[in-house]
């Protein structure tokens, strides 16, 4: 007879991970790293590989949860002539600024009267 190490399968579930360990046991690695993607950063893991109380199988469990936040690039510049929300926009969305009456992106009557700017994945409004 002998004692086996209780180990977890990768985790599932954890949104916006671009990378979850594949290695973690109920003894010395109980901890579970977690990468997140582009445009999203680690705001929580507290992922932990246990042992069920009446062990019959090696296969373990997690308790705790990770989590993957978007970037935020908060709120967007106000410019003149122009409206737009004052609310934080998170990656991947975009600001959508409209014109005030009277005028266009060109200054021309036939043009556009909106604009988009995206939040990048780096947290910050692309020019």
């Amino acid at each position: 007879a002998q004692c086996d190490l209780v180990q977890c399968n990768p985790p599932t579930g954890v949104p916006h991970a671009a990378e979850v360990c594949t290695k973690a046991d109920a003894a010395k690695h109980r901890e579970c790293d977690v990468k997140c993607q582009k445009g999203y950063v680690l705001t929580r893991n507290d992922l932990k590989c246990s042992a069920p109380d009446n062990a019959t199988s090696a296969a373990g469990f997690y308790t705790g949860m990770a989590v993957c936040e978007a970037k935020s690039c908060g709120a967007p510049t106000q410019l003149k002539n122009a409206i737009v929300s004052s609310a934080d926009v998170v990656y991947p969305n975009r600001a959508t600024y409209s014109c005030e009456r009277g005028y266009t992106l060109s200054g021309q009557v036939v043009d556009k009267v909106t604009f988009d700017v995206a939040c990048g994945q780096d947290g910050k409004f692309e020019q």
